[in-house]
């Protein structure tokens, strides 16, 4: 599972997870809870990928790595 976290989030934010290839691998609203929200990874296979999170018009991205 990948942690992701929002000092300011007090609403949903769209997660994207891209595979190597620029690919949507998953699309998703999710809730965040203090900020906090839990995005399920175990039904990707072992690899680089991109999460994107937006929430209002903060967008945040970040490499994640699943091994």
């Amino acid at each position: 599972n990948l942690m992701i976290q929002f000092d300011d989030a007090r609403e949903s934010a769209v997660v994207e997870v891209y595979d190597v290839n620029g690919r949507v691998i998953m699309q998703r609203e999710q809730a965040f809870a203090q900020g906090t929200s839990v995005i399920p990874l175990a039904r990707l296979a072992t690899g680089v990928y991109v999460v994107r999170a937006t929430v209002g018009q903060t967008v945040s991205t970040q490499k994640v790595i699943k091994q």
